[in-house]
């Protein structure tokens, strides 16, 4: 079982890998997706400045400016509470990358352990063999 379990480690390896990809991937997705939401607050935010001054400088637009108020800040409410939600799917993300991560560094650690045994073992499969090789040659002498 611990033979093939530690052939196998190569492809455990790339599969991980391959993990980790796929979830930075979707981080960024959300990344995007939380600058897109913060930009779009923001224009808002200047659109609503801009009625501001408007209402300020025409008395006929006051009737309409509370209404309108209301529906941005309504709007401006819903993007921070969906950025809220972002967030916490990018930090869980993160936690998840996280450990995949470690996950890989295990795998990573155990195929360099792997290598070095099998290298010292062959290490001294050669040692063993020009020692027969000495020994034999003190016989014949």
């Amino acid at each position: 079982m611990y033979i093939i379990f530690m052939k196998g480690l190569p492809t455990l390896i790339r599969l991980q890998k391959r993990t980790i990809d796929e979830l930075k991937k979707r981080q960024s997705v959300l990344l995007e997706r939380r600058e897109f939401l913060v930009q779009r607050s923001q224009e808002l935010s200047d659109k609503l400045e801009l009625e501001v001054k408007l209402a300020a400088e025409l008395a006929d637009m006051r009737g309409f400016f509370g209404n309108y108020s209301e529906h941005i800040k309504k709007q401006r409410k819903e993007i921070a509470n969906e950025v809220y939600n972002v967030d916490m799917r990018i930090n869980a993300l993160t936690d998840e990358i996280a450990l995949a991560f470690g996950e890989l560094k295990k795998y990573e650690i155990a195929e360099e352990n792997r290598k070095k045994r099998a290298k010292q073992k062959e290490n001294k499969r050669e040692q063993d063999m020009f020692d027969d090789i000495a020994a034999r040659r003190k016989t014949y002498i």
